[in-house]
């Protein structure tokens, strides 16, 4: 991150300007002058404005900004609002498209920047305010599994290398199937365990750890990433948090504020097995 990009006293390049007279070729080369954010990997997040921010990148897909659109139109869940989105030739590669979208500036900082700092108290209301975004997520619900708008599926039980497009939830469940079948052949999951067969998918972020979530000034918590969100199974979003390993406090408090239901998750657990084992994880 560049200090100027989070600097109340700094001017920016499209303070006081219309973001509607500024063209999508003007925004590319905008972005090559605004303070950055932040940067991972291929997704780069710069300040355009006081209200406004452009994230860019070869790796996003249109199913993230469905996935914003949905949480917003269906949702009061605290998600940046959209203002600008549209893919273009990438810049580094011939063969590949740079996402790009402009939304709000939330003022504020990631829970992973300040977790250690946070009292209990704190820490509890945050936790309350995730428990209600999740039970949010989960009113909204779709007949087939899968990125919104399509596509491949990303996230932390696709493998590196994605998963799908899965046609129906027939090839959905097969897919997990199969993974756990490897799993129980070389006795990293209970032979016991059943097969796959997942009917109900409601809107799952997927990757709810404290890098994706920001806390304002107010106490309020924000979703500021939805690249890996779409129609899965309710426990998907347990069972995500209690595979993530950096923040394993927040992971073990957050699954007391959610639902989890223990036996699913170690069903779900034994797909990871094969995951970690094969080397795509």
């Amino acid at each position: 991150m560049q200090p100027l990009s989070k600097d109340p006293s700094a001017s920016f390049p499209l303070d006081g300007i219309d973001l509607d007279t500024v063209s999508d070729e003007q925004l590319i080369s905008i972005s090559r002058i605004s303070p950055v954010l932040y940067r991972f990997w291929s997704t780069t997040i710069v300040r355009l404005s006081v209200n406004l921010i452009l994230k860019f990148g070869v790796g996003m897909q249109m199913s993230e900004i469905e996935a914003m659109k949905c949480a917003l139109s269906r949702t009061t869940v605290p998600t940046p609002k959209l203002h600008r989105y549209f893919f273009a030739q990438s810049e580094t590669s011939a063969s590949s498209q740079c996402g790009y979208i402009v939304m709000d500036y939330i003022e504020g900082n990631t829970l992973a920047d300040i977790w250690d700092t946070l009292d209990q108290e704190k820490r509890k209301h945050i936790f309350s305010q995730i428990a209600s975004i999740v039970a949010q997520l989960r009113t909204v619900h779709f007949d087939q599994p899968g990125p919104l708008g399509g596509g491949s599926c990303k996230g932390f039980w696709f493998t590196e290398y994605t998963a799908g497009p899965f046609n129906n939830k027939e090839e959905f469940n097969d897919w997990f199937t199969h993974k756990l079948e490897i799993s129980q052949l070389f006795g990293w999951a209970r032979k016991e365990l059943p097969p796959f067969n997942y009917n109900s998918f409601v809107l799952v972020h997927q990757d709810l750890i404290p890098q994706n979530l920001m806390l304002d000034s107010d106490g309020k918590v924000w979703i500021i990433d939805w690249g890996n969100a779409g129609a899965y199974p309710a426990l998907f979003e347990a069972a995500r948090v209690s595979g993530s390993f950096m923040f394993e406090e927040y992971s073990a408090l957050l699954l007391s504020h959610i639902y989890d239901d223990a036996a699913e998750r170690d069903h779900l657990m034994g797909v990871l097995s094969a995951l970690v084992s094969a080397g795509c994880r």
